[in-house]
Parts: structure tokens; sequence; C-alpha cells
């Protein structure tokens, strides 16, 4: 937009959101380093209903009741994962 005005404001919220992808992707390496990848998998598909509720309770336009209902679904299947025993 050509009306668009780089303030402090605007320039500190960009800084600190390449700081917060910075930290995101520096945790997700290091979980990755320590966990298998079905692991790393499962962590990364039981955070989505925390978006999910965020989304739900913040804004007005969110997922479906079709769409929740799957993604509960897959919540609740992933409950079952267990490691497998080291042989």
């Amino acid at each position: 937009d050509a009306n668009f005005a780089w303030t402090v404001h605007a320039v500190g919220a960009l800084f600190m959101s390449c700081v917060v992808g910075v930290g995101i992707s520096y945790a997700g390496f290091n979980l990755r380093k320590q966990v298998t990848a079905t692991t790393f998998t499962l962590v990364g598909v039981l955070c989505k209903i925390a978006s999910v509720l965020l989304n739900v309770f913040i804004w007005d336009k969110h997922a479906s009741t079709t769409g929740i209902t799957a993604l509960v679904v897959c919540i609740m299947a992933g409950t079952f994962y267990q490691q497998s025993k080291k042989r």
C-alpha cells in the first residue's frame, strides 16, 4: 500500500515477529533432534488444537463444525499413540 508508513511501532512489531519466528524454528529443530519423527509429527498435530481454540474464541470467521469435528477425531486418535518398545 502506498499509504503505509514505517513507524517505530510497525518496525517494532516486525522485529518481534522475526524474533518469535526464529525462536519457534529453534525450538522445532531442538525437539526434532531429541525425539523420533513420529513423535515430532504427533506433537505438531496435537498443537493444532490450541490454535483452533484460539481462533474460535477470538475471531468470528473460523473452521466449520465439520472441520472442528474432524480435528477432534484426529486428536483423539493421537492420544492412543505409544512409542514402540526397543528390541
